[in-house]
């Protein structure tokens, strides 16, 4: 058994959908293997929240919040998707504020700049 990995079931893209904390990497920092749970986008400065990935079909606001708050618990700043994409480091912050800016857009809050 390694020492510093934490599998934790987040939901969202499928019922059972985990990450894998793994508190020593990154010099300690820590990293979260998101697998397509999260979903870091070509910037690397933002993330994505989808049920379908080949569809595009969002999660919903309460999903997204729910899974960012789980992964506020955890010690990560770098994170890594399933297809090497990364959020190089201040991943926490971003998967938070990409969940807030998730969530206000499939709200509607923004209706009127479209």
């Amino acid at each position: 058994m390694a020492t510093g990995l934490t599998l934790h079931r987040v939901g969202g893209h499928f019922p059972g959908q985990a990450v894998l904390e793994w508190r020593d990497g990154n010099e300690g920092r820590g990293v979260l293997l998101a697998a397509d749970a999260i979903f870091p986008n070509p910037d690397r400065r933002s993330v994505s929240f989808l049920r379908s990935y080949p569809n595009r079909i969002p999660l919903s606001a309460d999903v997204v919040q729910r899974i960012a708050a789980q992964v506020e618990g955890m010690h990560f700043d770098r994170l890594y998707n399933n297809f090497g994409t990364v959020v190089p480091s201040g991943a926490k912050q971003v998967v938070r504020s990409s969940a807030d800016r998730h969530a206000a857009w499939v709200r509607g809050e923004h209706d009127d700049l479209t």
